[in-house]
């Protein structure tokens, strides 16, 4: 339930990204998002830039888009460029009303070489919100990623989130 509800989220930002709307706080619409992977993955994982107002091209940005249906609730968007390709980071938020720590889930998808997709599903994550304003959301989070792993399949690969960061424009439904 939760990997179809992060999978969801995911789409819904990135329709969103098409929408002619506004990306938040017009002076300040640029998003940065920024967490480094260790584990089967080491990278610095980095998307930052403005929400593009058409999808016919794949682009890096960073946003979070707030729930109409439920307060708090916020799905923040990390999207990266390469190519044809696009990697995304989102991070499940609720009950958000202040600044504070606030448990995560979400779903990390990256694409490598020869075609391989892979996904973690991201657990045991906290967010540490610094800065929540009504076009703005700001904090630092951590988390651990696992992949699916079916019974005809290897056991799953595991990285680990730490040291991440986000300061992104709120889109609202």
């Amino acid at each position: 339930m939760r990997r179809a509800h992060c999978s969801c989220i995911l789409a819904l930002l990135a329709f969103t990204a098409g929408c002619d709307r506004a990306t938040g706080n017009e002076d300040q619409p640029l998003g940065a998002l920024s967490v480094s992977l260790s584990g089967s993955v080491n990278e610095l994982y980095q998307a930052e830039g403005a929400m593009p107002q058409n999808s016919s091209n794949v682009a890096t940005f960073a946003a979070a888009l707030a729930s109409a249906r439920v307060s708090g609730a916020y799905a923040i968007g990390g999207f990266r460029a390469s190519g044809t390709k696009q990697d995304a980071l989102t991070i499940d938020l609720r009950g958000v009303s202040a600044p504070g720590d606030y448990p995560i889930g979400g779903l990390l998808t990256l694409h490598e070489s020869g075609g391989i997709v892979r996904n973690f599903s991201l657990r045991q994550g906290t967010a540490r919100i610094t800065a929540l304003t009504e076009a703005r959301l700001a904090g630092e989070f951590s988390a651990i990623g696992v992949t699916y792993a079916g019974p005809l399949e290897p056991p799953p690969d595991t990285v680990v989130l730490s040291s991440g960061t986000f300061d992104v424009p709120i889109v609202r439904q």
